[in-house]
């Protein structure tokens, strides 16, 4: 039943023709909308496209990298691509490190790795991943309005 109002949305939407959707299934709200309003004791609290390019992503990426150890000045310099929101080491010392990065779109991710290989910094694994439905709605409406 799912995928056939999906399929209905999506050839309204096609012809022109604006739906709205209340729904708190957030993955299904994920999959049929373009644009998605939360609306928090009868306001608008905030409003957000899906489906875009990450690069128009009010959220951007988030990135995630494991490395080895840190050289001097590599956080500064992954500070340059954006917001650094967590560093720390997911291990002994010496072993892995954990970053996190709010950037813009995914066109500096080779940039981010050149940077940190230039500085002599093992790069592991770098994880880019839009910011969720569901992060957002925690985000916008706050824990209370959490399920359950």
């Amino acid at each position: 039943g799912r995928l056939m109002v999906r399929d209905i949305i999506h050839e309204l939407r096609d012809r022109g023709t604006a739906v709205f959707l209340n729904s708190h299934l957030l993955g299904e709200v994920e999959a049929t909308c373009d644009r998605v309003v939360f609306i928090k004791a009868g306001r608008t609290v905030h409003e957000l496209k899906l489906g875009s390019r990450p690069e128009a992503d009010p959220g951007g990426l988030e990135v995630e990298l494991r490395t080895g150890p840190l050289a001097v000045g590599a956080l500064e310099a992954l500070a340059a691509f954006g917001g650094v929101a967590g560093s720390a080491a997911a291990g002994p010392p010496g072993d892995v490190h954990v970053t996190r990065l709010r950037i813009g779109g995914e066109a500096v991710l080779p940039a981010i790795a050149r940077t940190l290989v230039e500085r002599g910094v093992a790069l592991y694994e770098m994880r880019a991943a839009r910011k969720s439905l569901e992060a957002w709605f925690l985000e916008v409406m706050g824990d209370e309005q959490r399920p359950g």
